[in-house]
């Protein structure tokens, strides 16, 4: 189980930059290459080979991440996944801590993401390449929220510890609290 939460954000990140790079490549590099030339037949041909790479790295993405939401709230609160997994600890994890409403928000852009690839895949006309510019654009988003769910999301203080969990403690030492109890401001956690 160790083993599997460690892999889980690693595979997030490497899907999200797959997926974000990816993007680039083909608004920034391809698309202006393949524009205004008359082999039509090999810019289909690329854009074939691109789709399974985007729709593979975002499919890793739409699962990593909410793994990854359960396991870090499953460490956080030292309770079982299955309680986790419960409305009322996943729920008050979304609302009532930072972690969780970066990965709401998160979860909330994947939405206009999927249809901006599903339009960009009809190729042959400028709202295609709106969207694709639009996909670029959210993925970059996707990316950049990304340090609200990590080191850089933490609480200001010389201890240096997160307003989600204790991060110098370990497992469980920040019970969550109710959807009414907002998060202290800063964790009682001493350097070590």
């Amino acid at each position: 189980m160790q083993n599997l939460w460690l892999m889980v954000p690693p595979l997030h990140f490497a899907s999200l930059f797959s997926l974000s790079g990816t993007l680039a490549f083909a608004a920034l590099v391809a698309e202006p290459a393949f524009h205004g030339q008359a082999a039509a037949g090999e810019a289909e041909a690329f854009r074939r080979r691109l789709s399974p790479l985007l729709w593979g790295s975002l499919g890793f993405a739409l699962i990593s991440g909410p793994l990854w939401l359960v396991f870090e709230t499953h460490d956080a609160t030292g309770k079982t996944l299955a309680e986790v997994c419960s409305q009322e600890v996943l729920g008050a994890a979304l609302r009532s801590t930072r972690f969780g409403q970066t990965w709401e928000l998160r979860g909330w852009l994947a939405l206009p993401l999927i249809l901006c690839l599903l339009i960009a895949e009809r190729r042959r006309s400028a709202v295609a390449a709106l969207a694709l510019w639009a996909a670029l654009a959210l993925s970059a988003e996707e990316l950049a929220l990304l340090a609200g769910a990590g080191h850089a999301a933490a609480a200001s203080g010389s201890a240096g510890c997160c307003r989600w969990r204790c991060c110098s403690r370990g497992r469980g030492q920040m019970p969550l609290p109710s959807a009414r109890a907002p998060l202290p401001r800063r964790c009682a956690a001493s350097r070590t």
